[in-house]
């Protein structure tokens, strides 16, 4: 992996975090994409103890919100020509229908619209590292 460029979101903890850890370490540029920026940064602090390289990035990213998922597109854009992987790690479970801020229910919104407009809005970087 090293070299290469991933992208995975929710890595505060769990298997995002366990496959954020593993990636750094093999020297892999991480882009950690959470909604959480205290914990994401707590997450890059933890992984730069023992990561191989110290290309790991924190952005902060709320599925739910379509500008700042829009945001958080434009950063890894801004900071890298290529991406080799998007992991799509969903990471939202509403026991009863929610609506978000555009209308949309935030099952739906997070888990599965969220990442489609993440891997499209960086289809050019993924097509660029082929």
């Amino acid at each position: 992996m090293r070299g290469k460029v991933c992208v995975i979101t929710g890595t505060t903890s769990g298997i995002g975090a366990v496959v954020a850890a593993g990636l750094a370490k093999k020297g892999a540029a991480v882009f950690m994409l959470n909604r959480d920026r205290r914990l994401s940064e707590r997450t890059q602090r933890d992984i730069a103890v023992y990561a191989v390289n110290t290309a790991v990035h924190s952005v902060t990213c709320d599925l739910e919100s379509r500008d700042s998922l829009a945001a958080a597109v434009e950063h890894v854009r801004s900071a890298t020509e290529r991406v080799d992987v998007i992991i799509n790690n969903p990471a939202a479970f509403y026991p009863t229908p929610k609506r978000g801020p555009d209308g949309v229910e935030l099952t739906l919104r997070t888990n599965y619209l969220a990442h489609f407009e993440l891997t499209t809005g960086l289809l050019d970087r993924l097509r660029a590292s082929e």
